[in-house]
């Protein structure tokens, strides 16, 4: 593999670990971004909680909000767009309800990051990767459903088994992240994907960990990660390192909650 597509790879996968934290924080919420939505039509920049002196105006920040979700529920209410026939719900996971706001800002999100992410493919790149980012919204809807299904059960089961995480612990993480901002370059993507998300969301570097709906995203993201650690402490010594072993593991205990889940489809799936 060539040098310069193993830098990316290493790029997406920076850029995608740090969505995937604005995803869980936001997604567990009900935040969305329409599909077709550009800078100009997100909330506008001029509240006071943003200094001017922020780079919410700057190109390489605004290139990253039509893929930042809104923390506001009411706000992002006004932006996303729900298909035809789309119930308001969409699934009931043992009583908990997943709504269309909350699927779709996954999927316009995953749909815009995919289409960003293929125009930097080199020509030799997999095929197999070159596939999996030309995923139709259909196909994308259906995957992220069945993961938030995933995830919810997940929580749930965490709650039954006593697992909970901190508010002050939430609060370490989100400071990290704040840390990781205020160290990066101002050219790097991870400074534009964090401003662009402190900027959508008319946050700064020292509100961002005090937000209570941040704090929640982090407590939800924390607690199933303890429930990863859980299943793996229950692994066999020899096999407790082996991340084929543990990912086997982890998606069998996902597989048991399903089965004995009681889950109501409204939509749907390819």
């Amino acid at each position: 593999m060539r040098p310069g597509f193993v830098w990316l790879c290493l790029a997406i996968r920076r850029h995608l670990t740090l969505l995937v934290v604005f995803l869980i924080i936001g997604g567990f919420l009900g935040l969305a971004l329409a599909q077709s939505q550009s800078s100009a039509s997100l909330p506008p920049q001029g509240s006071a909680s943003v200094s001017n002196t922020t780079p919410c105006s700057t190109p390489a920040v605004e290139a990253n909000f039509a893929v930042t979700p809104i923390l506001d529920p009411a706000v992002a209410a006004r932006y996303i767009h729900i298909p035809a026939g789309e119930p308001a719900i969409v699934a009931v996971v043992n009583g908990e309800q997943i709504t269309a706001v909350d699927l779709e800002q996954r999927v316009n999100i995953a749909y815009a990051l995919n289409q960003r992410t293929l125009k930097s493919l080199p020509q030799n790149a997999p095929a197999s990767l070159r596939d999996g980012l030309q995923k139709t919204p259909a196909q994308l809807r259906s995957d992220l459903l069945n993961k938030m299904i995933d995830d919810i059960l997940y929580l749930q089961e965490a709650k039954r088994l006593g697992i909970s995480i901190s508010i002050a612990h939430a609060q370490s993480e989100a400071q990290q992240q704040v840390n990781v901002l205020q160290s990066a370059k101002a050219s790097s993507s991870v400074y534009n994907t964090l401003w662009a998300y402190l900027c959508v969301n008319h946050l700064t570097p020292s509100t961002f960990a005090k937000n209570p709906l941040v704090l929640q995203g982090y407590q939800k993201s924390l607690t199933m990660e303890a429930m990863n650690q859980y299943i793996i402490a229950r692994l066999p010594a020899s096999s407790q390192g082996n991340q084929t072993a543990t990912q086997q593991a982890i998606a069998a205990y996902k597989q048991q909650l399903r089965r004995s889940a009681h889950i109501q489809l409204y939509i749907s799936l390819q």
